[in-house]
């Protein structure tokens, strides 16, 4: 399943204007502010208020998020614009920084009442770093389960669906028509958890462990799901190898790097690279002898490595930064002389993104998205697909 459209259905409105060469950043944040802006004028009344917000989903830095923001605020204002905080009383403006495989994408979200109108701008992305940086990639994003329960991870087998929760373990087989549960093992807690719980699943063979705050079991799928517990958490694998978790904390810990909370691997044209989403709100990039390699803004706390035939063979699969109440995208990236290079589009979510780990195969990602429509948990499987 593909990302979901950007641009509403009729009868919203929909004007798009393509500018015929290929901008820098900077300059595209000016060009673009005073086109939207006006187009965003055309729609509202004289002296109308307006509550502007802006998100981005594109490959632009929070840096360049930010001075796209300031550039349409300032051209709103030269448009005659009269900006507020307050979202009553006033226009309610939601600008998307988007982009597809050739373009940048600006829309402007226009809500009055219960009428919204949409403005849309375009300009060329610029060409990528290095030769076949930018191949065209496609995520495919298959739902596997769902529930009411937070899922903190799962794993696919031929035995069936192990389901990680904060409530226990349970073994899924599949029914003529949806999962059924054949089995579950409950969670006996050693300590108290962090309000954002996470845990890891591993399958081995014929046995499994599982990782919880303060807390590592063991045990087996099958003939009976099985699973003993001792208080011994503070261990974690991850892609880059055994991390610590912070007690009582969700995040993690390893020698001359800072705090994080997900690590994924890359290759750059110098080698393998690791990134870090730290807790600061960037991804600290370091390659294998863990010297610091650079940073990377505009990506979310949760990161996961991803090898697949497209590219250079491997990417890294990052969320957005945004605030946590609202929908969620991920993105697939590559590493061009230490700079990320969006080699995808967003695939979007129903909500938040609360979960994000590579599976054991490489080739996919488990991805928990928690939907805002239902409230419910839903587990996906990612992988990536090549199109050229």
């Amino acid at each position: 399943m593909s990302g979901r459209n950007l641009l509403p259905a009729i009868p919203f409105f929909v004007l798009l204007l393509f500018s015929p060469k290929s901008l820098t950043p900077s300059d595209l944040a000016e060009d673009a502010a005073r086109e939207l802006a006006r187009k965003i004028m055309q729609t509202l009344a004289p002296l109308e208020e307006v509550a502007l917000r802006v998100r981005n989903i594109s490959s632009l830095s929070a840096t360049q998020s930010v001075e796209a923001r300031r550039a349409l605020e300032n051209a709103l204002r030269n448009n005659g614009a009269r900006l507020r905080e307050k979202q009553e009383g006033t226009a309610k403006v939601l600008v998307t920084l988007s982009e597809n495989l050739g373009n940048y994408l600006w829309v402007a979200e226009i809500q009055r009442g219960e009428q919204t109108e949409v403005v849309m701008v375009a300009r060329p992305r610029p060409a990528p770093p290095r030769p076949g940086a930018a191949a065209v990639m496609m995520i495919e994003k298959t739902p596997l389960f769902e529930q009411e329960r937070p899922i903190l991870d799962v794993a696919l087998r031929d035995a069936g669906l192990l389901v990680l929760d904060s409530q226990g373990l349970s073994l899924y087989r599949r029914g003529q028509d949806e999962w059924e549960m054949k089995q579950s093992v409950p969670l006996a807690r050693t300590e108290a958890w962090p309000r954002d719980v996470r845990g890891r699943l591993q399958l081995q063979g014929e046995s499994l462990k599982v990782y919880l705050p303060g807390m590592m079991c063991t045990g087996a799928p099958a003939p009976e799901l099985s699973l003993q517990c001792k208080s011994d958490g503070s261990a974690w694998p991850t892609e880059f190898g055994v991390v610590h978790a912070a007690r009582g904390k969700n995040f993690f810990s390893t020698d001359k790097v800072a705090a994080f909370f997900t690590v994924a691997g890359v290759e750059d044209s110098e080698g393998l690279l690791w990134a870090f989403a730290g807790v600061d709100g960037r991804a600290h990039l370091y390659d294998w002898s863990l010297e610091p390699a650079g940073t990377v803004s505009g990506w979310g706390s949760d990161i996961a490595g991803i090898k697949s035939n497209c590219g250079n063979g491997r990417q890294i699969l990052a969320t957005r930064r945004g605030d946590p109440p609202e929908p969620d995208a991920i993105q697939a990236f590559e590493i061009a002389d230490r700079q990320p290079v969006a080699v995808s589009l967003p695939v979007e979510f129903p909500g938040p993104i609360t979960a994000l780990w590579q599976d054991e195969t490489e080739s996919r990602s488990v991805a928990v998205s928690r939907d805002l429509r239902t409230g419910r948990y839903v587990a996906f499987h990612l992988s990536i697909s090549c199109r050229r």
